[in-house]
C-alpha cells in the first residue's frame, strides 16, 4: 500500500506539481498533528 502511494505522488509530481505539494503538506501536517495529540496523550 505504501509502494502505491508513492507511486501515486511521483504521478501526480509529473503531471502536476502544486497537486503534489498539497498532498505532501496535508500528509506531513496530519502526521504532525497526530504525533502532537498521542504526545499530549501519554501525559
Amino acid at each position: 500500500m505504501s509502494g502505491e502511494f508513492w507511486r501515486t505522488i511521483q504521478l501526480a509530481m509529473e503531471k502536476d506539481n502544486w497537486t503534489a505539494r498539497l498532498v505532501v503538506v496535508s500528509c506531513v501536517t496530519a502526521a504532525a498533528v497526530l504525533g502532537i495529540c498521542l504526545i499530549g496523550a501519554t501525559r
